[in-house]
């Protein structure tokens, strides 16, 4: 069970081309009867109080947004910068001091791991804290302090768009298999779709 926690920002990276996908909005994927969006809205909003929503197009994702949940829509400060520009407008924009980001194509994602980082995050005073999954770390369904803004705006500048480049300079908490496995924390969360052959694969149920 989560706890909605007052600290707590989720935001949803939508500001992508979505060349991968042909085009169509990986946040608009349909599955079990509603999109990507709001299936992650109802997620994050059982844990968090402030939902924001990257977009450099609001009038093709503001129609989907259910009316109730409260979120703001926020465009990327420097357009084309891929998932780094959203998170520079989320940390511009949030209220609270403590971040959970997820992109889009993320079909699963986890409040009960959300709210795993975050205890991990605070163990130590750590910038940021992410899943590292059979060796492949997941930024995009991390936790980061506002504090981290300074580093993602001088490593823009340097033109360096790499996620794990910031980690790296981050004082970041890395949390494995084992760390959600013995919380009975399924793995699926970390799921991506982000191509058509991956969201037929979700669709057939594989």
């Amino acid at each position: 069970m989560t706890t909605r926690d007052s600290k707590l920002t989720g935001v949803i990276l939508a500001g992508g081309l979505n060349s991968r996908m042909g085009g169509r909005s990986k946040a608009l994927l349909s599955y079990q009867g509603r999109t990507f969006l709001e299936h992650q809205l109802e997620v994050m909003r059982s844990c968090c109080q402030e939902l924001l929503l990257v977009t450099n197009e609001p009038d093709r994702h503001k129609p989907v947004l259910p009316k109730h949940f409260n979120v703001t829509l926020i465009p990327d400060r420097q357009p084309g910068l891929g998932p780094l520009g959203g998170m520079q407008a989320a940390l511009h924009a949030a209220k609270n001091d403590t971040l959970w980001v997820a992109a889009c194509d993320m079909p699963f994602i986890s409040a009960t791991a959300a709210q795993a980082l975050v205890g991990l995050l605070e163990e130590d005073s750590r910038d940021a804290a992410v899943p590292r999954l059979h060796g492949r770390v997941q930024p995009l369904h991390g936790l980061y302090r506002r504090r981290c803004l300074p580093f993602v705006e001088r490593q823009l500048q340097a033109e360096d768009l790499r996620l794990m480049r910031l980690l790296d300079k981050l004082y970041t908490a890395y949390a494995d298999e084992d760390f959600f496995e013995t919380r009975q924390i399924g793995l699926d969360f970390a799921r991506n779709v982000n191509d058509p052959a991956a969201y037929e694969q979700l669709l057939q149920g594989r």
